[in-house]
């Protein structure tokens, strides 16, 4: 057998020395080759490092986010140490950028959604992150000045602006900026503050609506969103709070002590605790949405009352459509025209009875409107009820004089159009008179308010029936109590009166009582007075009747 060939002494093969590079010293000569092998060797075991610490770095960045998130969801109730720790730890460099996104909203929206004023200072002040600033990650494309102003947080906007952020800018994907988000969800606060700082009353989103046109629709989805968005915020916080209760604690070595003991340090006053309190709803009475103090607010800015979005249906029309009644009023008043026609030749009382407004119809009727206006298909306001069998919308519009000769581009009346659908009973209505469908409509609102007023002392009667059953359900609860108690007191054994217990001193024993003899008072019968004036008034009774005399004339 070959001995294995020893390297020689003072020298050590190199590690990952490769077949190639022993022939290159050898002959002293690097080949084209050998070169290129090489290069590759040290290019994939820089990959290699590489990747290792891309991983680890996920996987720091990846704990770092899961704490941050629920921390800036419940920051105020954990105390702003643990938030600003995690904001300044040297992985949140790599981890996140202070424009970037987290949950697909930058770090001052999230500060603005939780009304954190604190973390918006740290946030602008020390990480630098810029006020007018949108998430790519997000597809509304709101700003924190767009959510401020969404949720009616005046305090939020006025922070922003002082942080030099402009009014009108940015808008979202929509076109919608602050003030029509403001208008959009209700807050007569937010929009007063906006338009005092310069906010143009009449700038338009995609679709050309102003805010009056976004106030007088009374549209709340987002407060309602936001609304419900809190209380699974507070589902959260309390089921994190019942888990952390549930945890073991560390058993702690030696015995506790007592908070009413005595010992070293009993004098001595330990720090309390912060208590966690659970997060309150953000949203009170100072938000409650107000669209037609908004509508009344911009009338006075001087807004367009006959402002024509991309469609050309006036402010009027939209109002007519979402039944606010009280706003086409100031509307009219204030110099909205009540025939003009959209780009499909419809009116607003087209509009209010295509979406069922019958209040809102008869409204424009009695200020004036016209009743024979045709649409791009020859529909007038009467052909319309009757193709949607609206019986006294048709019973009013006849009453009030109302075209019944009319026809539609194809030819067909509106007595046609009913009896094309089968519709008998609006068949009749048509054809009645106008002075007799007066009366008719006179006795139908007669009867309707007979009617209203029968179901609300029905509905009264019923409730007072209600509460009278759940008090004589309480009474008999009661009753069923007492009688318990009796049966429980009467049943056992008498206990004997005045028995002291075995051991104790007996009352002679201890001698007269002294708040007697120092009242000069009579004193105490000794045990055995009591027990001949026991033997002398024997009563055949049991002992249950003091307890019935006690509980006498009693009512829980």
């Amino acid at each position: 057998m070959s001995r294995a060939r020893t390297p020689k002494r003072g020298s050590s093969p190199k590690r990952g020395s490769s077949p190639s590079s022993r022939n290159r010293k050898k002959s002293g000569k690097e080949t084209d080759a050998d070169r290129e092998q090489r290069v590759d060797d040290e290019l994939k075991r820089l990959k290699l490092l590489a990747d290792k610490k891309k991983a680890n770095q996920r996987i720091l960045a990846q704990k770092w986010t899961r704490e941050v998130i629920p921390t800036l969801y419940f920051w105020k109730y954990k105390g702003d140490k643990d938030l600003l720790e995690l904001l300044n730890d040297p992985v949140a460099k790599y981890a996140w950028d202070p424009n970037g996104s987290l949950n697909g909203k930058t770090p001052l929206r999230h500060a603005v959604v939780y009304r954190d004023t604190k973390l918006m200072d740290h946030l602008v002040d020390t990480l630098k992150c810029k006020v007018v600033h949108v998430s790519v990650d997000d597809g509304d494309g709101w700003s924190a000045m767009t959510e401020a102003a969404a949720q009616g947080w005046t305090d939020g906007v006025d922070y922003l602006l002082k942080k030099k952020h402009p009014v009108d800018k940015p808008s979202d994907m929509g076109g919608l900026n602050p003030l029509l988000h403001a208008a959009k969800n209700g807050y007569y606060k937010t929009c007063k503050f906006l338009i005092a700082n310069g906010a143009f009353p009449d700038i338009v989103d995609n679709n050309r609506y102003n805010a009056l046109m976004h106030a007088v629709k009374r549209k709340c989805q987002y407060f309602e969103h936001v609304q419900a968005v809190q209380e699974q915020l507070r589902g959260m916080w309390f089921k994190t709070m019942e888990a952390s209760k549930n945890t073991k604690k560390p058993k702690s070595a030696g015995k506790k002590k007592r908070p009413g003991s005595k010992g070293k340090g009993a004098g001595t006053k330990t720090a309390k605790e912060p208590s966690v309190q659970a997060p309150k709803p953000m949203f009170g009475t100072a938000n409650v949405p107000e669209h037609n103090k908004i509508v009344k607010f911009l009338i006075k800015q001087k807004s367009n009352v006959n402002h024509r979005d991309r469609w050309g249906r006036n402010v009027l029309s939209h109002a007519a459509e979402a039944g606010n009644r009280q706003a086409c009023q100031m509307l009219v008043r204030a110099g909205a025209r009540l025939d003009e026609v959209d780009n499909e030749k419809r009116s607003p009382l087209h509009w209010a009875l295509s979406a069922g407004r019958s209040r809102v119809a008869r409204l424009l009727v009695q200020m004036g409107c016209a009743l024979n206006i045709q649409d791009v298909e020859g529909h007038t306001p009467l052909m319309m009820c009757a193709k949607m069998n609206k019986i006294k919308d048709a019973l009013y519009l006849n009453a009030a004089g109302a075209d019944k000769n009319l026809k539609t581009g194809h030819g067909y009346t509106a007595l046609q159009i009913a009896s094309f659908h089968d519709f008998i009973e609006l068949e009749t209505v048509i054809k009645t008179q106008s002075h007799w469908a007066k009366e008719n409509y006179k006795i139908w609102r007669r009867e309707r308010r007979e009617k209203r007023r029968a179901d609300k002392r029905r509905a009264d009667q019923l409730i007072q029936l209600e509460k009278e059953r759940k008090e004589q359900e309480e009474r008999e609860r009661i009753e069923k109590e007492k009688k318990k108690k009796k049966k429980r007191k009467g049943g056992g054994k008498p206990r004997g009166k005045g028995k002291s217990r075995p051991g104790s001193p007996s009352r002679a024993e201890k001698g007269p009582d002294i708040s007697m003899l120092m009242n000069n008072g009579p004193a105490p019968p000794t045990k055995k007075e009591k027990k001949v004036q026991a033997e002398s008034d024997v009563s055949s009774e049991p002992e249950s009747s003091d307890f019935e005399h006690d509980f006498e004339g009693k009512q829980y």
